[in-house]
C-alpha cells in the first residue's frame, strides 16, 4: 500500500466515521453518570452547545483513528493487516451506537484510549529496563483516564492486564496498574455505593441484566439499531470468516501466535455478553454484587470490549489470506473495504 494511497484510505475512514454528524445523528450530548466521569468533561462540553458537541464527537473519532492506527501498526507485520484492523475498529457498529444513538460519550472516550493503552503496554513488555519507566508512567496515566471515563472499561482492562501477565509470564506488565492510584478520588464513590449503599439521588439501577444480553445470532449482524445490541459489522464478519476458513480448510496455514491471546479475550467477553450468562446467580451472592452487576445495565459492554481483539483477529485473517491467495487477495480486500464502509454509510443515513 503506497504512502499517498494509504493516507487517502485513512482519510476516507475518518470521513465515513463522522458522516452521521452531517446527518444530524447525535443524541443529547453528555448523557452519563457524572459521578463516574471524574473531570465531568462530557457534561461541560454538553453545556457549551450543539456545535461544540459535534466537534467533540469528531475529535473522539479522530483520536480513535490515531490510537488504533498506532496500535495495529505495531501489532502487524504488513500494512494491509494494520489498515484492515483499523478499518474494522473505526466501523464497529458498537462504537456507532455509543456515539450516535445512546450518547454514551464517556464510554466512547474510554474505547478511544484502550488501543493507546495496549500500545503502551506492548512497549512496557518489550523495551529495555532502563527505558521502561516512561512507558509505565504513560500507560498508568492512560489507564486512570480510561477509568475516569468509564469504570467498567477500566476494570475490564485491568483484568486483562492481570491475565496477560500470567499468559506472557512477565511481571513487568502489571506495573501500569499503579495508575489506578490516580483514580482513588473517584473510587471512593464506587466503594461507598457497592459496600455501604447510599447515592440514592442518582436512582441507579439494581435489576436483572440478563434479558438485555446478546443471543449468538445478534453477533452476526451489521446493524446498530438493535435495542442497544449492535453486531460485528459486515467487513469484520467477512474477515473473521476468512480466518476461520483458512484455519479449518486452508493448506499450509500457520496460526499466528499473536492471535491466541486476543482470541481468548474476545471469546471470554462474548460469553459474558450473552443473555444466557447467569448474571442473576452473581447478583444472588448479595452485596456488593447486586449493585455492581446492576450498574452494568446491559452485558453489551463486554461485547463492545471484545471489539478490539476481534479487530486484531480480523486483520490477521486478511493478512493470512493475502499470503495464501495472492491472486485473489486484492479483490477480496476491496470487497471487505466496500462492505465495512458501505455498512457504516448505511448506518449513518438510515435509522
Amino acid at each position: 500500500m503506497k504512502k499517498n494511497t494509504k493516507f487517502l484510505w485513512y482519510l476516507l475512514i475518518f470521513a465515513v466515521a463522522v458522516l452521521p454528524l452531517a446527518m444530524g445523528k447525535l443524541p443529547a450530548c453528555g448523557e452519563t453518570n457524572t459521578w463516574l466521569t471524574g473531570p465531568y468533561i462530557v457534561d461541560r462540553i454538553a453545556g457549551a452547545g450543539t456545535a461544540v458537541c459535534l466537534i467533540f464527537v469528531a475529535l473522539i473519532q479522530l483520536g480513535t483513528l490515531l490510537t488504533s492506527g498506532l496500535l495495529f501498526a505495531k501489532v502487524f507485520e504488513s500494512k494491509e493487516g494494520a489498515f484492515f484492523a483499523t478499518l474494522f475498529y473505526m466501523t464497529l457498529p458498537y462504537r456507532y451506537d455509543l456515539l450516535y444513538v445512546s450518547g454514551q460519550l464517556a464510554r466512547g472516550i474510554a474505547l478511544m484510549l484502550v488501543p493507546l493503552f495496549v500500545r503502551l503496554l506492548i512497549s512496557v513488555y518489550t523495551v529495555e529496563k532502563r527505558q521502561v519507566w516512561k512507558w509505565i508512567a504513560a500507560a498508568g496515566v492512560t489507564l486512570a483516564i480510561v477509568a475516569y471515563s468509564d469504570w467498567v472499561i477500566g476494570v475490564l482492562l485491568a483484568d486483562v492486564v492481570l491475565v496477560a501477565a500470567l499468559w506472557y509470564r512477565k511481571a513487568r506488565i502489571l506495573t501500569p496498574l499503579a495508575g489506578f492510584v490516580l483514580y482513588l478520588p473517584e473510587a471512593k464513590y464506587l466503594l461507598q455505593y457497592f459496600m455501604a449503599g447510599g447515592l440514592e439521588e442518582y436512582q441507579l439501577p439494581l435489576g436483572s441484566i440478563m434479558g438485555n444480553g446478546y443471543t449468538v445470532g445478534r453477533f452476526l449482524t451489521s446493524f446498530m439499531y438493535k435495542e442497544g445490541l449492535p453486531g460485528l459489522g459486515l467487513g469484520l464478519m467477512g474477515a473473521l470468516v476468512l480466518l476461520l476458513g483458512l484455519a479449518f480448510v486452508g493448506e499450509n496455514f500457520n496460526w499466528d501466535k499473536k492471535c491466541t491471546f486476543p482470541a481468548l479475550v474476545a471469546g471470554v467477553m462474548m460469553v459474558l455478553s450473552l443473555k444466557s450468562f447467569p448474571w442473576d446467580l452473581v447478583q444472588r451472592l448479595g452485596m456488593p454484587f447486586v449493585r455492581m452487576v446492576g450498574l452494568l445495565v446491559s452485558p453489551a459492554v463486554f461485547f463492545g470490549f471484545a471489539g478490539l481483539p476481534l479487530c486484531i483477529l480480523g486483520g490477521a485473517g486478511v493478512e493470512a489470506f493475502g499470503k495464501a491467495e495472492k491472486d485473489q487477495a486484492k479483490f477480496v480486500e476491496l470487497l471487505l473495504i466496500l462492505a465495512s464502509l458501505g455498512a457504516s454509510i448505511y448506518m449513518a443515513v438510515v435509522k
